[in-house]
């Protein structure tokens, strides 16, 4: 295994069980709804995910960090009450999303951006500057 997916499976799974990456994803349904993908830049050790929410406003997400998860959550609701509409097919998601990440040690207390632009929502995700600590031996 290269040392860059090392990286990755550890992010994502520190304990090693399952496979990377999905296994450390936890949602309260058995959808993967919504879309999901995740990135690592390998020269600044920075991670990145994207999150497809085409048709949810800004306002109606969440993100918020919980121990070592980040947690998106929101809901999509872009249908308006109209009886005089009839659907033959409706295949636009209209639901709520609830998203649970699991962090590696070195970005539980790391920085964490995020920005929404077209239905797409990104956090960037960086390393921690004082996770490894040298430790003298007195």
């Amino acid at each position: 295994m290269s040392r860059d997916l090392t990286i990755l499976s550890d992010f994502f799974n520190p304990s090693g069980v399952g496979s990377f990456p999905f296994n450390d994803f936890q949602s309260s349904s058995v959808s993967k709804y919504p879309l999901t993908n995740i990135s690592y830049d390998k020269k600044t050790d920075v991670v990145y995910i994207e999150v497809a929410l085409a048709g949810c406003p800004k306002d109606s997400i969440t993100i918020k960090q919980e121990n070592n998860f980040i947690i998106i959550e929101g809901e999509v609701n872009t249908e308006e009450e109209n009886e005089d509409i009839e659907y033959v097919q409706k295949h636009i998601a209209q639901r709520k999303f609830y998203r649970k990440i699991k962090l590696a040690p070195q970005y539980v207390q790391g920085t964490v951006d995020a920005s929404y632009e077209d239905g797409l929502l990104t956090l960037s995700i960086s390393p921690s500057e004082d996770y490894s600590k040298k430790i003298q031996i007195k």
